[in-house]
């Protein structure tokens, strides 16, 4: 019968010694820099910057961690990190923000009328303004008319509100008084929308005091970002 002798328990484990000296922990890290262990406390980072293509060390499988950055090597470094010169793939793309494409961030939109209108208490819609809502999100909308009265002997009053018919939601109503002459009234809000086109509405109405009162002016503008007013995101 023919006899198999096993190596010793001492001798498996010398070996894994002997493998270890060999090949220091950091030799086998991700970037396989040897002179950066595992334990380093920018390991990450140094795997990070191999990884995108930024730098693949000093040479000889080292990093050379405390060694000192000539403004050329910055400067290829900084190259490499924005594709500054040609034929260059940049690493960071700063073409979007938290997952967001720039084209996501904001839409903007406005619209003007140069009309002087009759008001009444019934109210009208005096401008509006249309912006496409690539998803889910907020538009700001900010409106502005002038005020001109004739014959007002006391303070006329008049109301204007942003609309949007689609969400069939209304801001607040803000009031002015027009006693003579001109005055402006402005005012913003923000609405949540759904994914698509959405149109907003400038309504200028009325109220009470004699005379005659006219919106004139009026100006509207729509604001699309995924990003609400206290910065949530839209689901």
């Amino acid at each position: 019968m023919r006899f198999i002798r096993r190596p010793s328990r001492g001798l498996v484990l010398g070996a894994a010694l002997a493998a270890a000296l060999a090949f220091p922990l950091g030799a086998i890290a991700n970037h396989g820099f040897t002179d950066v262990a595992s334990s380093n406390l920018f390991h990450a980072d140094i795997d990070a910057l191999v990884d995108s293509g930024v730098t693949s060390g000093c040479g000889d499988g080292n990093f050379c961690p405390k060694a000192y950055v000539t403004r050329e090597q910055m400067a290829a470094f900084m190259n490499r990190l924005g594709a500054l010169g040609p034929g260059k793939v940049p690493v960071v793309n700063a073409d979007g923000v938290d997952g967001y494409d720039a084209n996501q961030l904001t839409r903007v939109a406005g619209a003007t009328t140069e009309d002087q209108t009759l008001l009444d208490t019934s109210g009208l819609q005096f401008v509006s303004v249309s912006v496409k809502a690539p998803r889910a999100g907020y538009v700001l909308v900010d409106g502005a008319t002038s005020l001109a009265v004739a014959n007002c002997t006391s303070a006329c009053y008049a109301e204007a509100w942003l609309r949007h018919p689609q969400g069939n939601e209304n801001s607040t109503v803000q009031i002015t008084s027009v006693e003579t002459g001109y005055d402006q009234l402005s005012l913003s809000y923000v609405f949540p929308v759904t994914p698509g086109d959405h149109t907003f509405v400038l309504g200028v109405r009325r109220g009470n005091g004699n005379g005659s009162l006219y919106a004139r002016k009026g100006l509207i503008t729509a604001q699309f970002s995924p990003f609400g007013p206290t910065g949530a995101s839209g689901s």
